[in-house]
């Protein structure tokens, strides 16, 4: 996949992050329901405030739009937009041109920018409320990571992992682009156990256990052992951002 850096003209960080407080597991766990806490709540649950400032992504837009030679009759959909500083700077731009941004924030759809509260709407990149080629172009910037559901870790532990096992959107295809690329990716378990054959007297066949049958339908076993290679790990990384990343493309 060819790469291009959206963001080449988004300013650096200045190393405010440094002076972020300590996170715990509770901060994360209020930080992914994406409400007023993660935009505009304490900064140890997300942005600490979050508002439209034209020195983020006014150059930004500019340098996609250059990249892509957008016009006017265009057609742009942001996945995650947020309350849609993107495309507040896209309409400035190309005052015509189709526009349309996604989120699965209730809060940040509801508090959007008031240009663009008209083009945004609640919707999940796994579900977008569109045909597939009504777009141009398709951009999706700080969500793709949420499509992938890593372990949890327990603060103050060291965890060992006989298999290391995600969830992800898109399962079989992903795993299909996996080892198209060199990952020995697997399936464990792809029948819940409730629904195996030994379990078919018991009260759970019955009654069923959505979560158990939802999960085997999104885990993924990548490797792990004590033999890789920080490069390897980085490699895998990089194949599910390739599979996932969208920035050239239709929906």
């Amino acid at each position: 996949m060819r790469r291009f850096n959206l963001l080449e003209y988004y300013p650096k960080s200045t190393g405010r992050g440094a002076l972020r407080p300590a996170i715990s597991d509770q901060h994360r766990e209020v930080s992914r329901r994406f409400d007023f806490d993660y935009f505009d709540g304490d900064r140890k649950y997300g942005y600490g405030g979050y508002s439209y400032q034209p020195r983020f992504w006014t150059d930004t837009v500019k340098h996609i739009t250059n990249y892509y030679s957008l016009d006017d009759a265009s057609s742009v959909l942001d996945v995650g937009c947020a309350k849609g500083f993107i495309l507040k700077d896209f309409q400035v731009l190309l005052p015509d041109a189709t526009l349309a941004g996604v989120d699965v924030s209730e809060y940040a759809i509801a508090h959007a920018e008031p240009e663009v509260s008209d083009l945004v709407q609640v919707a999940s990149a796994t579900d977008l409320p569109f045909d597939d080629n009504s777009f141009e172009l398709v951009l999706s910037i700080n969500t793709v990571h949420n499509l992938v559901t890593v372990p949890p870790r327990r603060e103050g532990s060291i965890e060992t992992f006989s298999l290391y096992i995600v969830q992800a959107e898109r399962r079989d295809a992903l795993v299909a682009h996996l080892q198209e690329n060199g990952v020995d990716a697997k399936i464990h378990n792809p029948i819940p156990l409730h629904l195996q054959a030994a379990a078919q007297s018991a009260k759970y066949t019955q009654i069923g256990l959505p979560k158990a049958e939802l999960q085997a339908g999104r885990i993924i076993t990548l490797p792990v052992h004590q033999f890789l290679k920080t490069e390897q790990l980085a490699y895998v990384t990089s194949v599910i951002d390739d599979f996932f990343l969208i920035t050239e493309g239709h929906s």
